[in-house]
């Protein structure tokens, strides 16, 4: 078999369409290759064939044919040419009929239950049963969309509305002799389930489904309350995010938040900075999370005011952040969030032994960021 690919293939690259086409049909009737099946479609559209190519090249991206590059250019060819073919699907109610379109060949596999590409404009299909005769159906089939056509047997009196042998679908994983072993390139299979109610791909240009995002970074403006205080401290955090699955990601962020005025209106300035690590599901743009904080709070006084010195608490803690993400184009976002942490122990600020603030174990926090999303 690999030598009739060589060949079909050398064929293929000089151009000559018929040369290529039968070694490849040859080939296929060794071994039903997806490969294989992918590049006699790419033959037969630059042979000027896009709808018998377009069956070829459906079937080997459903089926994985080709590695890396080669099984991007079945897609990129096959997207190119869905616009200009239609999708005839072929429905009647007899196993043992044959199907001939446009007055070409009958087709000898699955009867009067398949699909197939096929020019836009009208067709006129004609089935033949041994035993029931002959049944015409026209068709208009659209460009760049799809059809079904019913071919109708009239059953005699007595007769059930829907006898055993109206369809006959093939079980998974089927081989009929006599079908299998020599099947022509170009007779579509027999369908497992009915056939779907839109195009895979849809044949027009940006229908392709996004990759989902598995990761994030980014950056931006924090505010704290409870600096010892519950007046606002302001900073920066930072941001980065791994995403299992689609529900659930894994963030850690860090901030840094200064107070912007004094605590309890002294000379006493405050700042704080950690990390949080959250655990985060996700519905559509929202968001919440289980978190866990560690950090600091740093108190300084000033030194020409007071005879002390800047103390440092560190404080673990364990709370809740909810959040929504906003997205801009396909990789960026805005990511708006809100948390509650419940820390080890609250901070008391004396000056003299007068106590100037005490703050209860709480931290609020919120922030604001783009994040560039991979």
């Amino acid at each position: 078999m690999s030598a009739l690919v060589k060949l079909a293939d050398t064929a293929r690259k000089q151009g000559r369409w018929e040369d290529a086409e039968l070694g490849y049909r040859e080939a296929l009737k060794l071994r039903n290759d997806a490969t294989v099946v992918g590049r006699l479609g790419l033959t037969l559209v630059a042979a000027g064939q896009p709808a018998r190519g377009a069956r070829n090249l459906m079937e080997a991206i459903e089926r994985g044919g080709g590695v890396g590059a080669e099984q991007e250019e079945f897609f990129k060819v096959f997207k190119r040419i869905r616009p200009t073919v239609c999708l005839l699907y072929v429905k009647g109610n007899l196993s043992d009929a044959v199907v001939s379109i446009d007055g070409g060949p009958f087709h000898k596999e699955g009867g009067v239950q398949f699909k197939l590409f096929v020019a836009p404009g009208k067709h006129v299909l004609e089935g033949k049963s041994e035993e029931r005769g002959v049944a015409r159906a026209e068709r208009t089939c659209p460009e760049g969309g799809e059809a079904t056509t019913v071919l109708s047997w009239h059953w005699p009196d007595g007769l059930p509305t829907k006898p055993e042998r109206l369809f006959r679908h093939r079980r998974k994983g089927e081989v009929i002799p006599g079908l299998d072993d020599a099947r022509p390139a170009d007779i579509p299979r027999e369908e497992d389930e009915p056939p779907p109610r839109k195009p895979i791909f849809g044949g027009v240009a940006g229908d392709e489904r996004p990759k989902p995002k598995r990761g994030s970074v980014g950056g931006g403006v924090a505010v704290v309350s409870g600096v010892a205080t519950w007046a606002p401290a302001v900073g920066v955090a930072l941001h980065g995010s791994v995403r299992p699955i689609e529900v659930l990601s894994i963030d850690l962020d860090a901030r840094a938040a200064w107070l912007t005025s004094g605590i309890a209106g002294e000379p006493i300035s405050g700042m704080t900075a950690g990390g949080l690590l959250s655990v985060c599901g996700h519905w559509r743009w929202l968001f919440g999370c289980a978190t866990g904080y560690l950090g600091l709070i740093a108190v300084d006084f000033d030194e020409a005011r007071y005879e002390g010195r800047s103390y440092v608490f560190f404080t673990p803690g364990l709370g809740g952040r909810v959040g929504a993400r906003i997205p801009i184009g396909d990789a960026f976002a805005i990511r708006v969030a809100a948390d509650v942490v419940g820390l080890n122990g609250g901070i008391r600020v004396a000056v003299d032994q007068e106590t100037v603030a005490d703050h209860p174990p709480v931290m609020i926090g919120g922030s604001v960021m783009g994040t560039w999303e991979f």
